[in-house]
């Protein structure tokens, strides 16, 4: 999946064109705009985001537009919008889906003529922009449901990307991990050179409700909370180590050679917690209650 993304993003990146980004919230959509952007012949430019679900459809207009001295109560200035501050490079519309349907008339007049006018001006003003947009909704749907307009949208797929969720590819975890603690440890000036294969399993059995951005979050605590160059099990939080289901799919999902370490790690700690009953233990890890024995036999577990 992280193969298929990077050659999408090369593509998008060498050319101009007008590109929607769909997937769930925390997916990673921002983080695919900007490397189209930094990957593009615009990148000596600004990339600038704005997060339509984030401003009062009062304010937006004036935010993405500007406006002049007069145009409206409190405009004791004339101040330049996001489209001028993103002149040569990429503006990025984060939920588009919240915008409503005058701003979207609005938006497809600048992507048709590259021209629009500040709030309250007569001035023409021309912009060199390149338009990434991302949803985390369907906007066939809301098309269907006459709440976006169908031009706008047919001009914003010009390149269209769908990002799965994180649940969906579980094989990108360990790439994402190593490359979100290289950055998170460089951004904290804190030298991390990795996950135990302990965390590695657990982390591929979660099942992250919020995506990308809850990984981050999450190592990013780890890291911080950390004494040793290596995170290990123990800076894991509660929801990802006391869950059941994530207990069974982590053992899907670890490398052959580190697998009977996850394993007598989860025998050790499910035993731990039910006061070592072995036959709730061995009803938690889905394995009958003389596999559990040899399994606490091979792995020295006993009292």
């Amino acid at each position: 999946s992280i193969v298929r993304m990077r050659r999408l993003i090369e593509a998008a990146a060498a050319y101009d064109s007008t590109v929607l980004i769909t997937g769930d919230s925390g997916c990673g959509k921002e983080l695919v705009a900007k490397q189209i952007h930094t990957q593009s012949n615009r990148n000596e430019k600004r990339f600038v985001a704005i997060n339509c679900a984030a401003i009062p459809e009062t304010i937006i207009e004036s935010e993405l537009f500007g406006y002049v001295k007069g145009a409206f109560t409190g405009a004791d200035r004339t101040k330049a919008g996001l489209f001028e501050a993103a002149d040569g490079g990429t503006l990025f519309l984060d939920e588009i889906n919240n915008a409503s349907l005058p701003l979207q008339a609005k938006l497809l007049r600048v992507l048709q003529d590259g021209a629009f006018y500040r709030m309250g001006d007569t001035t023409l003003q021309n912009v060199n922009v390149r338009v990434i947009a991302a949803s985390n909704r369907s906007i066939q749907e809301m098309i269907d449901n006459e709440t976006f307009r169908s031009d706008l949208y047919y001009r914003l797929k010009v390149i269209d990307i769908h990002i799965p969720p994180l649940r969906e590819r579980r094989d990108d975890i360990p790439l994402l991990v190593n490359y979100l603690v290289s950055r998170i440890s460089t951004r904290l000036d804190k030298p991390v050179k990795g996950v135990s294969t302990r965390v590695l399993g657990a982390l591929m059995g979660y099942d992250w409700p919020g995506n990308v951005r809850e990984l981050e979050n999450m190592l990013e605590r780890m890291i911080i909370l950390g004494e040793s160059d290596l995170l290990d099990v123990d800076l894991l939080p509660p929801e990802v180590t006391d869950n059941r289901e994530n207990v069974r799919k982590a053992l899907d999902y670890i490398p052959p050679q580190s697998l009977e370490e996850i394993e007598a790690y989860f025998i050790k700690k499910t035993l731990r917690e039910t006061n070592r009953d072995r036959g709730l233990t061995a009803e938690i890890l889905g394995i009958d209650k003389s596999t559990l024995w040899r399994k606490i036999k091979r792995y020295h577990l006993g009292d």
